[in-house]
């Protein structure tokens, strides 16, 4: 079995629906002529090196294709990607078909995401949200925390993009590669095929307390309950195209990547860039 090519499941039960990837299924649809190795993820966990393998099947959530994009992996490997997470957004705006390739990502620094990179208002639900209550509640163990997670946020940044420099402080940074967020499908310009993504800032509001909720509110209704569908610039929120831009941070700040926390700080440059391999979404 030495010269077997070799396949490995990644197979993240922390996921919303990660226990319902059924290694006979799996191993039948994508497993047939390889050596194949289950990996079980029970516990936060950084995938480093799947180098080795020539097939690489993800199975988990947005959090779980984040893992893998961030992996070595050989440039000849096939890698697939099994959603059976809570929310699924990166399989969400991709088309509904069996087979079908993640075109683009999003690229801070070093580090890949598939669909979203954001920090302020909201974004802690990502990866605050306990596996236990996505398992239980699906989507509504999201929903369940919005209002504990209404808060004011002064991210002091700046932002150097489509030619404009952007003075914070910010209650809501966000770059979205998809056309939904928390299944808000604001982004009505999404096109998977652009080479493209889009940055949405919400200023912070002047005021503290009930009434900078209340001022708070207007601009994340507009945002995320009438959407866009064209650039929008104006005093306390801006939403436009990008394919390169850069972010300089006062502090370190926690960001919501792919569901996943990071913490960033200084400059960083943000891209859009094809994906480095080629990710195929599969659907059992």
């Amino acid at each position: 079995m030495s010269d077997s090519k070799k396949c490995v499941f990644i197979v993240n039960l922390m996921s919303g629906r990660g226990d319902r990837a059924d290694p006979t299924a799996l191993e039948t649809a994508l497993g047939k002529g390889f050596e194949c190795d289950f990996i079980y993820i029970k516990e936060k966990t950084t995938l480093d090196d799947l180098s080795s393998y020539d097939r690489i099947v993800a199975c988990g959530g947005d959090g779980t294709l984040n893992g893998v994009l961030n992996c070595r992996i050989s440039s000849s490997a096939e890698v697939f990607y099994v959603p059976c997470g809570t929310l699924n957004e990166t399989a969400d705006y991709l088309k509904k078909r069996s087979r079908d390739n993640l075109t683009k990502v999003g690229k801070i620094g070093k580090t890949y995401f598939s669909y979203v990179c954001a920090a302020g208002s909201f974004t802690p639900l990502g990866y605050k949200v306990e596996p236990a209550s996505k398992k239980r509640l699906g989507a509504f163990a999201y929903f369940k925390q919005v209002v504990s997670e209404y808060k004011i946020w002064e991210i002091h940044a700046k932002v150097s993009a489509d030619g404009r420099v952007i003075e914070g402080p910010f209650t809501l940074l966000m770059t979205i590669n998809s056309s939904t967020c928390f299944k808000f499908r604001f982004n009505k310009l999404f096109d998977p095929q652009s080479e493209t993504m889009h940055l949405l800032l919400i200023k912070t509001p002047k005021h503290r307390g009930l009434l900078g909720k209340i001022e708070m509110f207007f601009p994340f209704f507009r945002a995320f309950f009438i959407g866009f569908s064209k650039p929008y610039f104006k005093k306390k929120m801006m939403f436009l195209p990008v394919r390169d831009f850069e972010i300089v941070l006062k502090d370190k700040t926690p960001f919501d990547m792919d569901g996943e926390l990071f913490v960033l700080d200084q400059k960083l440059n943000v891209q859009c860039v094809p994906p480095p391999f080629m990710i195929k979404t599969y659907l059992l």
